[in-house]
């Protein structure tokens, strides 16, 4: 199950989506966006999933509906013009960073 505030986030997301429905015009990709996050918060089980697995899971969903989809909209894969690769690149190198950095922080606490 999502959070009460996952739960809520999902909720007003909805909302702010039919919200631009009506302000906007009908609009096919809100609408099916708005769809799928509240069969998302509908089909929310973790009946058969191990409790460590299920908060990885919970947390790659949190990042692609709070960030990814806020801040890139529906993902399309036959249109999308971002280079992946170039991307996955420079995100492993900011992991490197941020680990080193962790690292040190353990270091010096010894």
């Amino acid at each position: 199950m999502l959070t009460k505030e996952e739960s809520e986030k999902l909720f007003m997301f909805c909302l702010e989506e039919l919200r631009l429905l009506i302000d906007e015009g009908y609009c096919v990709d809100r609408l099916k966006t708005v769809k799928d996050t509240i069969e998302l918060l509908h089909n929310n089980s973790k009946e058969d999933i191990p409790h460590y697995e299920q908060k990885i899971l919970d947390m790659v969903k949190h990042r692609l509906i709070n960030i990814g989809l806020k801040n890139y909209g529906k993902l399309d894969l036959k249109t999308d013009p971002r280079d992946f690769i170039k991307e996955n690149l420079e995100e492993v190198g900011d992991c490197l960073v941020y680990t080193a950095i962790k690292l040190l922080q353990i270091i010096d606490r010894e």
